[in-house]
């Protein structure tokens, strides 16, 4: 085995001080995944703007000492935000696979001085370093000489901030600096440290809805504090038509509305049971609407929104922002350099969607300065978009349908022709019950969602 100065760790927490002087050997593994009954994943936000904030403090305290400043390593910044995670559901320095916080630290470290402070609670880089620095064992190892690289790691969960500063000398591994983004961290945990509270109170979920299935660990080392975790599901069950579990990947879907119960198992012979009450998706919206299944896809495929929380407006029309909009989200709003409109000012909700759709040749301007964002779209210019759309994605649009078999066929304007024969063939248009086209006809958004999920099932996929 190396040989490893051995080095004191520290905990801390918010509320109650402990000091606990802790001598680690640390084993050979490092990170591994099976050194656990099960891996939960826990869920929250690695805020990595707070452990930069926390490692300038380190530096300035060690300024005023005369030390040099730590370096931020890549892997310990790894380590730390691991450890910051997992002492969301056990705060120790005891992993809560039952191995030593050490055996987390990269080889790199294994032949230098290797140390650990965390804390949990503080809601700011200051208060946490305050409570570092008014605890001798913290403090000692933020001031010690023999450490020349630090990483930090600060996890946000359930309402609580957990905090994490590894320390080591040796090599520095280079860093480039992340993002705050909320995260699902891989934990692997021994059943005697997985407290998983077992009832629920009632869930509410819309129809159409999917979301996974998160429980809550009670972090018994830290006051009882609850955080949500993603565990693997061996089996569910369900009662009552309302609900659908999915067993393989641990999710639960609103099927209609009404309310249903889930018994859940998890590994280690854990039963959960949660109480879920459906409701409709929009209160203008139910199952028995002829476009019901249209809203639901466009909605749960991010496609539409509601005009408001609780509306989705069937019977108001189609704007041209809107469907800008619409395309816009279906490619995932990529960046676009903004294409100026006298009506369109900075800022406005479709100012990125009317700007992309624009430079790429699928919607454009009245050629006076102006879009018309809020303006109507006749059913013939939705053909024309939609068809520009499948053209500049390179999509197969050969499909072809003489007009002439609608009624009113002829009435279509001669530029829209081309579309129209092409929006037919495929389905995406079709006569009404007197078989006619209606060109200059406007688009309701129920209409235009159906138009839509046809668009997304015939000719996207």
């Amino acid at each position: 085995m190396r040989q490893r100065t051995q080095r004191t760790l520290s905990l801390l927490l918010a509320l109650v001080m402990v000091l606990a002087w802790v001598p680690c050997a640390a084993s050979a593994a490092y990170g591994n995944p099976d050194g656990g009954d099960v891996v939960v994943q826990v869920v929250g936000t690695e805020i990595y703007t707070y452990a930069y904030e926390v490692i300038e403090q380190v530096n300035e305290v060690r300024a005023q000492k005369g030390l040099a400043p730590l370096a931020i390593d890549d892997e310990l910044m790894d380590v730390a935000m691991q450890r910051a995670a997992e002492c969301a559901i056990y705060y120790s320095h005891t992993r809560p696979n039952g191995t030593s916080c050490m055996d987390l630290f990269p080889p790199t470290a294994w032949d230098y001085t290797m140390a650990e402070n965390i804390a949990a609670g503080y809601g700011t880089p200051s208060q946490v370093m305050q409570g570092w620095i008014n605890s001798p064992g913290h403090y000692g190892n933020i001031i010690d000489s023999d450490f020349t690289r630090i990483g930090v790691g600060c996890f946000y969960a359930n309402g609580v901030y957990y905090w994490a500063q590894n320390f080591s000398d040796g090599t520095n591994t280079p860093h480039t600096q992340r993002q705050d983004e909320n995260a699902a961290v891989s934990v692997p945990v021994n059943y005697e440290y997985l407290s998983v509270e077992t009832s629920y109170g009632e869930i509410e979920m819309k129809a159409g809805e999917t979301q996974s299935l998160a429980f809550l660990v009670e972090n018994t080392e830290f006051g009882g504090a609850r955080t949500a975790v993603l565990i693997p599901v061996q089996d569910s069950r369900c009662t009552g038509d309302a609900i659908r579990a999915n067993t393989a990947d641990g999710t639960v879907t609103a099927v209609a509305p009404g309310t249903g119960t889930l018994e859940v198992s998890l590994p280690g012979n854990i039963h959960v049971t949660f109480q879920i009450r459906v409701t409709e998706l929009f209160s203008d919206v139910t199952q028995k609407d002829w476009f019901y299944d249209a809203a639901l896809y466009v909605y749960t495929h991010g496609l539409m929104q509601g005009t408001s929380e609780t509306t989705f407006a069937p019977d108001l029309t189609t704007s041209r922002a809107m469907v800008a909009a619409i395309l816009y989200n279906i490619e995932g709003q990529p960046a676009v350099s903004q294409v100026p409109f006298s009506d369109i000012p900075a800022g406005l909700w479709c100012e990125d969607a009317v700007s992309w759709a624009v430079s790429n040749g699928i919607a454009e301007g009245y050629g006076d300065g102006t879009f018309g964002p809020n303006d109507t779209l006749a059913r013939e210019e939705i053909a024309v978009i939609l068809y520009r759309y499948a053209q500049w994605k390179g999509l197969q649009v050969s499909a072809d349908k003489d007009l002439s078999s609608f009624s009113d066929g002829d009435s279509v304007s001669g530029e829209a022709v081309p579309a129209m024969r092409w929006a037919t063939a495929v389905g995406l248009f079709n006569g009404d019950q007197n078989n006619m086209l209606l060109p200059q006809g406007t688009v309701t958004r129920a209409q235009i969602a159906t138009l839509l999920r046809n668009f997304c099932e015939r000719v996207l996929s």
